[in-house]
Order: structure tokens, then C-alpha cells, then sequence
């Protein structure tokens, strides 16, 4: 097959489940395609290395990822749920991604002047990323956006937020989202196995990919007993400082800083120092100017969503009420329900009663 096909079998591909291809690939090529004295040959073998490549990329979740990872014993292949969020609106895969290079060697000169191609090599490249699967659409947009606004001071200075790969969004024409939307509602992803879990794909609309923290994060490594030493707790907490720092500059807020979203992305040892970044902008949101209008504040509560963390917002975010204020803050809360629907959950925004003095505290937060 020759190299000016390969953009042809790719639009022929895009029609095709991933049993075709493989069925496809596998064809003997008839008699009188093959050379004189050649041995029996496959689709697959004919093919040239452009082609090839096309082919690879059409066993691949999205055209580059693969989902299914060997197991520990690297026999049995499935897919790795690194987290999935208690509503189920959000799911964290591992994953590799994958790439068939191709580089033409361009050797010599034609008498004419025209340069011709004398070698063609390929190769595999990989690397480990995450995958996350996201069902809420302001979730996906701002995460995308807040990190596309982060501002540094210096084309020289690295960022300490976890960066975003590639995105996936189905409500885009681009290509890679259309491929990433077929492959949503194939039944090789709507059914996936992860563990004993069964994961429909189908219903997470939009995704990104980050690079996979293969440490974990801090709440991770100190649950299995990695106590950090003194060096290794200042370079953690400088480092989490210049994320907020470069949030701040950037004109936004994180909501949700706590040591679920603080990602090891080197190995924690006493020697060299931990690359720490900071991730999950799912609920972050612009810092208030006068002349905004129509903006989220910290402690707003939109369509019905809760913008926030409760377990990590500063103390000015919380509130001392009275016996009367109290019954005037349930009050509210009674009529948000009754008029729009929206029911607080149980320890969500329920008042917390102190109990060595029996003061009651809120968060203050609004229904918009």
C-alpha cells in the first residue's frame, strides 16, 4: 500500500469497529497483488509503516490511549480506575498513551534538485497519563479555562498546577472529539470492566488528560505511613504556595485545596526534592472585582451545585448565628427548597453545633 493511502484507509477506518479491523488487517492479500515468489501475505504485512501506523491508532481508545493495562502479573488485561467520585459524576483512569512514529529519511539529492526518500523508520512511543471522565459541563470548562488563564510571571518559571494534555468535549466538531464520541458509545467502552466495577463510558461527555502521578497524592502517601521529614515538608508546602500563589495572580481561587489535590509527580525521598503540583480546578472561581457582574462569589450555590468544599474553606467563610439567626438561616433554606427543588444534603450546610460550648456555627453561602 502505498504512502498516499494511508489518509484514505483513515477515513475508511472511522466507520469501522475495532472486530473489523482486526478482521480486516488479518486478510490475505489475493494472489495477484503479491510479487512474484513472495510468500503468503496479510493485509497488515503489506502495509507500509504510514499505513500501519493509521491501523494502530484505530485499536486505540480515541485514536492514542490504551485503557486496558496488564494486570500485576502482566498477563490479563483490564482497565485501571484509579478514583471515581461518590456521585459518580467524575472518573479518574489509568492509561497509556501511544503513538506509532514515523519519520521519513531524506538521503539524497536527485540530479534535478528534487530531494527523494530513501528509508522510512517507525517506532512505539508511550507514556503513562491519566484520564478524567467528566458528566457536569462546567466541571470540564473549568478546568480547561482556569488552567488556560494561568498567568506566570515569567516565560522561565514552570507551573505547580498539573497541566491538561488533551481534551475531549462531544459537543465539538473537531475531529479528535468525534472520534472520542464513537468511541464513547462503542460497546468495547460503554461496558468497561475496571476491577469489579462496570463503567459506561457513554455517559461522561467530556474528559481530559493529565500526566499520571504514579506516587499518588499526599493523602495517598501518608495513609500507607510516608511521613515526610523536615526538608521534605518545607519543599511541600513551597511548592503548594506558589500554585496558590500563581491561582491568585491569575486572578481565580482553587475552593478545594486539601491533600487529595496535591499530586506527588517524582518519588518522595529524603534525598531529592518532590515535584508537587496542585490539581482539580473542578470548582475554582474568579476572584470578585467591582465590575463584575453576574459572577460566581465563594459560597454561591448554582443551579443546584455546590461550587465548593466545605472542609476547606478559611475561616472568614464561616459564621457564629444566634438562636434566632439560626432558625432564620433553616428558614431559607426550607423555602430554596420548596421553590426551586434543590435539597441540601445532610451535613452539607446543616449548622454545626460546637460542643464544648454549644455555639452555632455556618458557612456562609447563597442559592443563585
Amino acid at each position: 500500500l502505498d504512502v498516499h493511502f494511508a489518509e484514505l484507509i483513515e477515513k475508511i477506518l472511522v466507520d469501522f469497529t475495532t472486530e473489523d479491523v482486526e478482521r480486516l488487517i488479518h486478510m490475505q492479500v489475493p494472489q495477484y497483488a503479491r510479487q512474484e515468489g513472495s510468500k503468503i501475505l496479510t493485509i497488515r504485512d503489506a502495509a507500509n509503516v504510514h499505513c500501519r501506523a493509521v491501523v494502530y491508532g484505530a485499536f486505540l481508545f480515541a485514536g492514542a490511549y490504551d485503557l486496558h493495562l496488564p494486570d500485576a502479573e502482566g498477563a490479563k488485561r483490564s482497565a485501571h480506575l484509579l478514583h471515581k467520585s461518590v456521585d459518580a459524576k467524575t472518573l479518574c483512569f489509568h492509561a497509556e498513551e501511544c503513538k506509532y512514529c514515523v519519520e521519513d529519511d531524506i538521503l539524497a539529492t536527485l540530479p534535478s534538485g528534487n530531494s527523494t526518500k530513501v528509508s522510512v523508520h517507525a517506532s512505539d512511543w508511550k507514556r503513562d497519563v491519566c484520564i478524567k471522565f467528566m458528566k457536569d459541563r462546567n466541571a470540564f470548562e473549568c478546568e480547561v479555562k482556569n488552567r488556560a488563564s494561568l498567568v506566570l510571571s515569567c516565560e522561565s518559571e514552570e507551573s505547580y498546577v498539573v497541566p491538561i494534555l488533551e481534551e475531549f468535549d462531544t459537543e465539538q466538531s473537531r475531529d479528535s472529539d468525534q472520534r472520542y464520541m464513537r468511541d464513547i458509545q462503542n460497546k468495547r467502552y460503554s461496558k468497561l470492566l475496571a476491577g469489579s466495577h462496570e463503567v459506561n463510558l457513554s455517559e461522561y461527555p467530556y474528559a481530559i488528560v493529565m500526566p499520571l502521578s504514579k506516587v499518588g497524592n499526599m493523602y495517598d502517601i501518608f495513609l500507607h505511613g510516608s511521613i515526610l521529614g523536615q526538608k521534605e515538608a518545607r519543599n511541600a508546602i513551597l511548592q503548594i504556595g506558589k500554585a496558590v500563589q500563581q491561582l491568585h495572580q491569575s486572578g481565580f481561587l482553587h475552593m478545594n485545596i486539601n491533600m487529595q489535590n496535591v499530586l506527588a509527580l517524582s518519588p518522595v525521598t529524603q534525598k531529592n526534592d518532590t515535584d508537587w503540583m496542585l490539581t482539580n480546578l473542578a470548582v475554582a472561581s474568579r476572584i470578585p472585582t467591582p465590575e463584575d457582574e453576574d459572577l460566581l462569589y465563594a459560597g454561591a450555590i448554582r443551579n443546584g451545585s455546590i461550587e465548593f468544599a466545605t472542609g476547606t474553606l478559611p475561616p472568614e467563610m464561616f459564621v457564629k448565628l444566634t438562636i434566632t439567626e439560626a432558625d432564620a438561616f433553616k428558614s431559607y433554606w426550607d423555602t430554596v427548597k420548596q421553590k426551586h427543588g434543590f435539597d441540601i444534603r445532610r451535613g452539607e450546610f446543616e449548622p454545626f453545633i460546637e460542643s464544648r460550648t454549644g455555639e452555632t456555627y455556618v458557612v456562609k453561602c447563597f442559592f443563585i
